[in-house]
């Protein structure tokens, strides 16, 4: 790899996936959702969500199904996470971590949304928070929304692995992609002010 590749693999910033979640099945007062999960989700009727909910990548050409599929090949770390909603109390629902093995072994952390609202922001619409992650085929999200509702979920990517490079006889140092910290915004502000830091570098 040259010293251009260099430079412009060290200087990208992490470009975020948005998944736009919409549920339209007004006889369910809440419906189930799940995202990722490939191993155990892609080949559910609808990815493992209830029917009524539809899943859309923001920007880009690529479909729910690619991302999906994309996670369990090219598995990705993230850090932070901003959640945003059209009705404020989709956030009294938790948002459920879940990672199992294939022997079996499981494991599961909810976090409740509605206290990461901060105080000194404006929207309360919106929540951001850390909370580290490795998505691939074993991990899954689940939560719920109201019916007639959106909920968006944007994720920042810390590291992309590609194991296939290792077929490919490429450089170790190409199984994986890094990236640098998200450019400042008001998301990483508030995830700043929720860890008790002031400074204006992430």
């Amino acid at each position: 790899m040259g010293w251009i590749e260099d430079f412009l693999k060290v200087r990208r910033k992490a470009i975020p996936y948005t998944i736009r979640l919409a549920n339209t099945d007004v006889p369910q007062p809440l419906l189930s959702y799940i995202l990722f999960g490939a191993n155990r989700y892609s080949d559910d009727t609808n990815y493992g969500s209830r029917a009524g909910v539809t899943q859309t990548v923001a920007g880009g050409g690529a479909t729910y199904r690619e991302l999906l599929a994309q996670s369990q090949t090219k598995p990705f770390k993230v850090k932070y996470w901003f959640i945003s909603t059209s009705n404020v109390n989709n956030f009294l629902q938790s948002i459920v971590f879940n990672w199992e093995d294939a022997d079996g072994v499981k494991y599961s952390e909810a976090v409740s949304l509605f206290q990461y609202i901060d105080m000194y922001q404006i929207s309360t619409t919106s929540v951001a928070f850390k909370f580290p992650a490795t998505i691939d085929g074993k991990f899954w999200i689940s939560s719920a929304f109201i019916t007639d509702t959106t909920v968006s979920i944007t994720i920042y990517p810390d590291i992309i692995a590609d194991p296939t490079n290792l077929l490919n006889e490429h450089d170790e140092g190409d199984l994986v992609e890094q990236f640098d910290e998200p450019v400042i915004s008001e998301f990483l502000k508030a995830v700043k002010r929720m860890e008790g830091r002031t400074d204006d570098n992430v």
